[in-house]
């Protein structure tokens, strides 16, 4: 509808029926008395005869709110708002701040407690905050304390609100028993990806997760040569905590990146002097103070060097040269039920997995950051597989057989060359390699980043020489011309120099030149005058993925570690 409105008016100059007119008029929330009249054939009037009356109307109240003063200042802040202790100790204790953040002095007169059995507060409890002043309180927990957490603390004030501090969260419980060594001690750390798969072998993959999941497969062993008494106590301890089940985070210690105190400590002090780098110590974790099952403590982590660790409070008893030193992860059992054997009347064993809360699994300090050279936008991936194991290799070429089982069959071929799956397995000598391993893991986070792997075949020997401009190399007759350069997995070669370093190339063109030598064209020249002594070894480069988002870790010793990659070369572009 268009038109003009003049002294109450309304000349209508398109085809409108009144009707429509005065029903949009109406809808649009004003009550009028109307005429109409027709003028011409297509000119209508519309009379506005009454005043107009809103039909909903509503009375709201508020207050402006736009400075940065009004958003930060004049109300009473705890920080933090609410303390969640899941899977923390029973000797759990940390501080909270309340900050005054009016101009003007407040007043504090109590605090109270609301179903907080056994949860402490200390620190102020009656007196004058300052204008602007904060004020430090330590909450901690007592022996009474119960196997779940769930109240407040409402902090009282005389002339400014009563704010409300939460306590909430389920403890874990201690699990203070070794790793058994004549067992492995198993990590696995599982990523989620998605990969998606064309008909023609080309993949699109995206994470799912930012950082891995953890469980920890390990073996107890109950046992105490000192007397008949102290493992049917020990045995009656275990029996008794395992009731929890999967019911209750645990305390689990991880015996691998155990260390020991090299001097005697004494009570009241909180630093220790141990080594830290690629070990899973971590500002605002636990770690154990381990003498053995009966005697132990533990304590909270506010800092660390890389040879040393701050407590966050001092410690309760003295402790000997030769201590055990034990980093904690909070974790519950994967199952309701643990296998054990009973190898005599005085010794059993139990196989328990563990499933770690993902808290400690957001900042895991034996991962570090994997550093490579790259090329064409993808990482390199050098490492050499342990011949102490043979690896698997499966060769295949996803096709589907179309076949109504009553006459001819047809074979959809999806691509028209082979893809490789390979199982390698590498010994990690130190804690630096298994660093880098776990790093290399997160950083192409499980199945999601492809990375360039060399073959370690040598299938490339040069023979002849050339100089640094040429982009042409001669080697012995591997087919290549004939059989491999249709497989655009294979047209990327990696050449190792007598001293160690490696140029990459593209292979451009081949020719066979009939004497059991092929000439490769690259896509760059050589960039050195070149013999055939001037490489020790040549690879392909195969662009590939792993096949899995998980990584089993085995410790053999608490050094030494075995770690297995499945490998699965994909189509490049």
């Amino acid at each position: 509808m268009s038109g003009v409105l003049i002294k109450n008016t309304l000349l209508i100059n398109d085809n409108d029926s009144l009707l429509n007119i005065t029903s949009n008029l109406r809808s649009y929330a004003f009550d009028y008395s109307l005429q109409g009249y027709l003028v011409g054939a297509s000119l209508k009037a519309l009379k506005i005869s009454g005043p107009a009356v809103p039909i909903n109307t509503e009375t709201r109240t508020g207050k402006y709110s736009g400075s940065y003063t009004d958003v930060f200042y004049n109300r009473i802040w705890i920080l933090p708002p609410e303390l969640n202790i899941d899977g923390a100790p029973p000797q759990f204790s940390t501080n909270v701040i309340v900050w005054n953040s009016y101009f003007s002095e407040v007043t504090i007169t109590g605090i109270t407690s609301n179903n907080l059995p056994g949860v402490n507060i200390s620190g102020v409890t009656s007196g004058v905050f300052k204008g602007l002043e904060s004020k430090t309180y330590t909450v901690s927990l007592s022996g009474n304390v119960g196997a779940v957490v769930d109240g407040y603390y409402q902090f009282i004030f005389s002339n400014a609100e009563d704010p409300i501090l939460n306590v909430v969260g389920t403890l874990a419980l201690d699990f203070p028993y070794r790793h058994n060594w004549t067992d492995d001690y198993v990590e696995t750390y599982v990523l989620k990806s998605n990969v998606l798969e064309s008909h023609n072998g080309k993949e699109q993959t995206y994470k799912l997760t930012a950082n891995p999941r953890r469980t920890l497969s390990m073996s107890v062993l109950l046992a105490d040569n000192t007397s008949i008494e102290n493992i049917n106590i020990i045995r009656s301890k275990f029996y008794n905590s395992m009731a929890f089940g999967k019911a209750k985070p645990w305390l689990v210690p991880i015996w691998p990146d155990v260390q020991t105190l090299q001097s005697d400590v004494s009570a009241g002090t909180n630093v220790i002097n141990v080594p830290t780098t690629n070990f899973d110590f971590k500002i605002g974790g636990y770690v154990y103070i381990y003498k053995n099952q009966s005697e132990y403590e533990v304590a909270s982590v506010q800092g660390l060097t890389s040879n040393s660790i701050t407590l966050s409070a001092n410690l309760s008893k003295s402790w000997q040269k030769g201590t055990s030193i034990v980093p904690i992860v909070s974790a519950i059992m994967q199952e309701d039920s643990i296998k054990g054997s009973l190898i005599n009347y005085g010794v059993e064993s139990f196989n328990i997995v563990w499933t770690v809360n993902i808290k400690d699994n957001a900042e895991i300090n034996k991962i570090c950051t994997y550093t490579a050279d790259s090329y064409q936008g993808y990482l390199l991936f050098l490492w050499k597989h342990n011949f102490t194991e043979d690896p698997s290799v499966e060769i295949y070429s996803p096709n589907r057989l179309l076949d109504n089982e009553v006459g001819n069959f047809l074979i959809d071929a999806r691509y028209n060359f082979t893809r490789t799956r390979s199982t390698f397995s590498y010994l990690l000598k130190n804690r630096q390699e298994l660093s880098t391993a776990l790093g290399f893991f997160k950083a192409v986070n499980g199945r999601q980043k492809p990375f360039w792997m060399p073959t370690y075949a040598n299938e490339i020997q040069v023979v002849g020489s050339g100089i640094s401009t040429s982009n042409i190399i001669k080697i012995k007759d591997i087919g290549y011309n004939v059989f491999i350069k249709q497989n655009p997995n294979q047209r990327d070669v990696m050449l190792v120099k007598s001293d160690g370093s490696y140029i990459i190339r593209r292979i451009t063109s081949s020719v066979n030149n009939g004497d059991g030598t092929e000439d490769l064209t690259f896509n760059q020249t050589i960039g050195f005058n070149w013999t055939a002594n001037s490489f020790k070894e040549g690879h392909f480069l195969k662009l590939a993925r792993l096949d899995q988002d998980s990584l089993e870790v085995t410790y053999l010793t608490n050094t030494i570690t075995n770690i297995s990659f499945v490998i699965v070369d994909i189509i490049q572009a």
